[in-house]
C-alpha cells in the first residue's frame, strides 16, 4: 500500500510539474511575439510572418501589401503629458489598429511609435483605402485620460515580384517618409 500511495505522490507530481512547464513555455512563447505594452504582435513575428506570407504571394500570385504607420510628434507627447500618457496613445493606437484587422491581417509594433500591418490577399488601392481610414479614425480620437489629440502617417507598399522582405518594407517605410514630407497626418 506505501509503494502505491508514493506511485501515485509521485505520478501526481510529475502531472504537476508538466503542468506549470506548459504554462511556462507558453508565456516565453508569448513573451517573444507580443509588444509587452500594447498586447499586439511585435517586430520580430511581422518579419518571420511576411516572409511566409512573401513566399504565398509569389507562389500564388496573390495581392499582399503593408501599410507602416508612424505616430506624428509623438515626443511631445512624452515631454508635454509624461510617459504614461504616452504609452495610453501607443495603446489606443494599437487598439484601433486591432478594430480594423481581418483575421488573417497582422498589425504589429515596429518599433518606438511605429507601427506596420500586413495584408494577405489586399492590393494597394485597398491598403490605401484601409490606410486612410485608420488615420480618420484616429485623428478623430482624443484619450480619455487627457485632452489631446494625436495624428499619424501612413505609407502603403504593394508586393512586386522579387521583393525582399527588407526591401518591401522599405518602400513602406519610404512612403511613411514622403507622407511626413508633405506635411503628416
Amino acid at each position: 500500500w506505501g509503494h502505491g500511495l508514493l506511485w501515485l505522490l509521485g505520478l501526481g507530481g510529475i502531472i504537476f510539474g508538466f503542468n506549470r512547464l506548459r504554462v511556462a513555455h507558453d508565456r516565453i512563447i508569448t513573451l517573444m511575439y507580443t509588444d509587452s505594452l500594447t498586447g499586439i504582435a511585435n517586430r520580430r513575428i511581422f518579419l518571420e510572418s511576411l516572409g511566409g506570407a512573401i513566399s504565398f504571394a509569389q507562389r500564388h500570385q496573390t495581392p499582399l501589401s503593408i501599410i507602416m504607420a508612424d505616430l506624428d510628434d509623438f515626443k511631445s507627447v512624452n515631454d508635454t503629458f509624461g510617459h504614461n500618457a504616452g504609452d495610453q496613445v501607443l495603446q489606443a493606437f494599437a487598439t484601433l489598429l486591432m478594430e480594423n484587422s481581418r483575421q488573417e491581417d497582422l498589425a504589429a509594433r515596429f518599433g518606438g511609435e511605429e507601427f506596420i500591418m500586413m495584408l494577405p490577399g489586399t492590393g494597394a488601392k485597398e491598403s490605401a483605402v484601409l490606410g486612410e481610414r485608420v488615420r480618420r479614425h484616429w485623428q478623430e480620437m482624443t484619450s480619455p485620460a487627457f485632452s489631446i489629440r494625436v495624428t499619424a502617417s501612413f505609407g502603403v507598399a504593394a508586393y512586386q515580384p522579387g521583393d525582399t522582405v527588407d526591401g518591401f518594407i522599405e518602400r513602406a517605410d519610404q512612403a511613411l517618409y514622403d507622407a511626413k514630407v508633405m506635411g503628416k497626418n
